[in-house]
């Protein structure tokens, strides 16, 4: 958060407009505030129906929340056209055309 004020304050001094110093300086505070997980913890879209919240644990592979057809805590197994899930509900196999 410093180094954005500083940022912020180094561009008005150089003679950047108000205007502009005061949206760059918003923009930059949503930007730091947007999908910002502890632990390593990110959100990945996996397709147009698919969410999930959490880690992703190897190349096609994620272990989290998932948002979608299947709600909960999931594993996750995201390929070009097919998705495996493993979750509370059980196994789910997906394939789009």
């Amino acid at each position: 958060m410093l180094g954005k004020l500083r940022h912020f304050a180094i561009a008005c001094a150089l003679g950047a407009s108000s205007v502009v110093c005061a949206d760059e300086a918003i923009e930059a505070e949503q930007l730091a505030l947007h999908d910002h997980y502890p632990l390593g913890v990110e959100k990945y879209r996996l397709d147009h129906a698919t969410q999930v919240t959490g880690w992703q644990i190897a190349n096609s592979w994620y272990f989290g929340k998932q948002k979608g057809e299947d709600s909960g805590l999931t594993l996750v197994w995201q390929g070009d056209r097919e998705q495996f899930s493993v979750s509370k509900d059980g196994l789910r196999f997906t394939r789009r055309f």
